[in-house]
């Protein structure tokens, strides 16, 4: 038990390490200034910080914008989350699994149901920029659940990587997270966390089979999770930090990009 905790501990350690050097990456790339990475680790540490009361202009534009794309997008994204738990669920039942994956398929489908019920909710009605960053910190802690509970269908479901088995869950994973993260781009703490939460155990099984094949997937996640993370700066930067400059006039703080005003604008 021990050696599992300390080898999902350092996977995962890791994973958050490749997933930030990533998006650090992307972010210094894009300014293309000699102070770009400096700007990007602030930006990076700002993301974590939820001060209501502190907040300039700027910081509330930016997570009212975050809140209006996350929670217009998030409904059919957990209605996905359903059917594919579903579908791992059914599948791995007829190859033989424990009747414990239909426990962990409730799980998902309990989860995904809360934050449906949420995102109907919030239908119609417009941000609210004072309570916007509380909101979004439950988003994070949301899907640090989601991603932790789709961690570990790979720690208990992925052994021999020649069993349809393991390929159901691998495939399961990697479109999980392409899904998330398509949605949670544009909230960079989100992303880094959910991908990180999934990636790690993953990362874990591939280096602990012993399989000569593993070594390559491991290598191959690793450059994929960099990849994600650089993705969520790019995505990031276009739809939520340079229009938000835009609007607030302060374009010459970023390069220029055409934009539409949030303000005023509600959730779909």
């Amino acid at each position: 038990m021990l050696e599992l905790v300390l080898g999902l501990a350092s996977t995962t350690l890791a994973m958050l390490a490749i997933t930030i050097g990533g998006y650090l990456a992307s972010a210094a790339m894009c300014q293309m200034t000699s102070g770009g990475l400096g700007h990007a680790v602030s930006d990076l540490v700002a993301y974590f910080q939820h001060n209501d009361v502190d907040e300039d202009e700027y910081m509330r534009e930016r997570r009212a914008r975050q809140l209006v794309v996350v929670m217009s997008s998030s409904g059919i994204v957990v209605v996905v989350n359903v059917v594919n738990a579903a579908v791992v669920a059914w599948a791995l039942l007829l190859n033989g699994a424990s009747i414990n994956i239909v426990w962990w398929a409730l799980v998902i489908t309990l989860m995904a149901a809360f934050q449906l019920d949420t995102c109907m909710k919030m239908r119609g009605r417009e941000v609210d920029v004072n309570r916007a960053s509380k909101m979004l910190a439950r988003i994070n802690r949301n899907v640090a659940i989601f991603g932790i509970a789709w961690g570990t269908v790979a720690i208990f479901f992925i052994d021999d990587l020649h069993t349809t088995t393991s390929l159901i869950v691998i495939m399961a994973l990697i479109g999980t997270a392409a899904g998330g993260l398509a949605l949670l781009a544009v909230l960079p703490p989100a992303a880094l966390i959910f991908v990180t939460a999934l990636g790690g155990p993953v990362l874990y099984k591939f280096l602990a089979s012993g399989d000569p094949a593993a070594g390559y997937l491991a290598v191959f996640s690793c450059v994929y999770t960099f990849a994600l993370g650089a993705i969520t700066a790019g995505v990031y930067g276009a739809v939520i930090k340079r229009p938000a400059l835009n609007a607030l006039g302060r374009s010459e703080e970023c390069s220029g990009i055409a934009c539409t005003d949030f303000k005023g604008r509600r959730i779909a």
